[in-house]
């Protein structure tokens, strides 16, 4: 398995809350791949609606004639509209996924999830047959999706043919874990990847200047921020051993530069404290408002 993911969503557009330096240039894309290919990171998340993420990819790989990288990407998240028909919304399935093969220059997807997860069951089901019937006929090897909530997560968990999952889990975000996902994940051989385990950038901002719909989350924060100290590591490093201790889970970190990919490598190779476990085990609950970044109000 690979170290961990490279996720590649600031690649070709701005995106997090504490991201300061914008999109990568192509070449700083380049070193960053050339370190994951010597250190046993061969796994990119991308999508669609990651803006030229996708191309990128696909200009950089075709280059390298022994590339390893394993590609997962994601549906249009605009395939399903109310209101368009069966027969239409199907055309803008194979729509998406031939435009993610000529992105990415490959001749087949390895992987494609739905963006949504909840597209899954829409149109009785019509979305996903369609993915089904494209992994049968060799355009895609392996399907699943992206979920949005814990309820799409444990939802996908009934239906074998969701084979790989994508879903949010974090220090702070604790309600997969909590509900038993990853035991059930894990005792049903699904392969998981876990995004957002930096709270899609709230690790790394300063508890005294969140913005408004963020300063309920000002007193653990700070208290992250204490535990860092006594145990000498920068809180981010709090936030990733958590999200180690994940079972069954590939964890995708966002990667904006060499110097922080490399950052995480090193947090990646130090042990697991003991400490985070104990601390982790006394945040409460939190509302699904501050923790779900699709429903934060600016």
């Amino acid at each position: 398995m690979s170290l961990f993911t490279l996720g590649s969503a600031q690649w070709g557009q701005s995106y997090g809350i504490s991201n300061k330096t914008g999109k990568p240039k192509k070449s700083e894309i380049e070193r960053m791949l050339d370190f994951a290919a010597l250190s046993n990171i061969s796994t990119i998340d991308t999508a669609r609606t990651y803006g030229l993420s996708e191309k990128l990819i696909g200009e950089i790989l075709k280059t390298r004639p022994n590339n390893e990288f394993r590609i997962i990407t994601k549906l249009s998240p605009d395939i399903y509209e109310q209101g368009v028909s069966e027969k239409d919304t199907v055309i803008k399935v194979e729509i998406s996924v031939q435009e993610s093969i000529k992105a990415l220059q490959v001749e087949k997807l390895d992987t494609l999830l739905l963006h949504h997860g909840f597209h899954r069951s829409v149109m009785s089901g019509t979305i996903w047959e369609t993915l089904k019937g494209l992994q049968n006929s060799g355009v895609i090897s392996k399907i699943g999706i992206s979920a949005i909530n814990p309820e799409e997560a444990l939802e996908a968990l009934c239906d074998p043919s969701v084979e790989v999952l994508q879903v949010a889990s974090s220090l702070l975000d604790q309600r997969l874990i909590r509900n038993g996902f990853f035991e059930k994940a894990l005792k049903q051989n699904r392969e998981v990847f876990v995004r957002s385990v930096y709270l899609q950038g709230v690790a790394f901002l300063d508890p005294n200047r969140l913005p408004g719909h963020l300063k309920p989350l000002a007193p653990i924060l700070n208290s992250i921020q204490t535990l860092s100290q006594d145990l000498h590591v920068k809180p981010e490093e709090i936030w990733l051993h958590f999200a180690r201790s994940i079972s069954a889970k590939n964890l995708v970190l966002g990667t904006e530069s060499l110097n922080q990919l490399m950052s995480n490598f090193e947090i990646m190779s130090k042990p697991i404290s003991a400490a985070v476990e104990e601390f982790s085990n006394e945040i409460p609950q939190f509302d699904d408002a501050l923790l779900d970044p699709s429903l934060w109000k600016f």
